[in-house]
């Protein structure tokens, strides 16, 4: 239960810098909102099912499945990422750089939020 947690904030945090710092810059220089509005929908069903397993304790016979399933919408989601948005963005040209040290930035802030430890530059 304990790293279930861990991965899920985990995953919260990153989606959530996704969606406030990476989304925004890539969705104004790749011009594509059918795929910048799928990753969203994506994030939705992966907090959804986040919510739904914070509800369950880790005895309950639904915990490991919907662990099983958050794990292979999070492969098929950055599958996607990696195959259809990434090649968008280092084609668009973006200042990676300075967006990752954004992003960086914004998880820092988040997990001193939620009490941990900052991750290292």
């Amino acid at each position: 239960m304990k790293i279930a947690k861990k991965v899920c904030s985990a995953l919260l945090i990153h989606m959530e810098i996704e969606e406030k710092i990476f989304y925004p810059q890539v969705r104004k220089k790749i011009d594509d909102d059918d795929l910048m509005n799928e990753s969203m929908v994506e994030h939705a069903r992966a907090k959804d099912l986040i919510k739904q397993i914070g509800q369950l304790k880790p005895n309950d016979p639904m915990f490991d499945a919907k662990i099983k399933v958050l794990g292979e919408q999070i492969t098929r989601h950055v599958e996607e990422e990696e195959s259809e948005m990434f090649p968008k963005v280092k084609k668009a040209k973006l200042d990676l750089s300075l967006i990752g040290a954004e992003l960086r930035k914004g998880q820092n802030r988040m997990r001193e939020e939620h009490g941990l430890t900052p991750v290292a530059a």
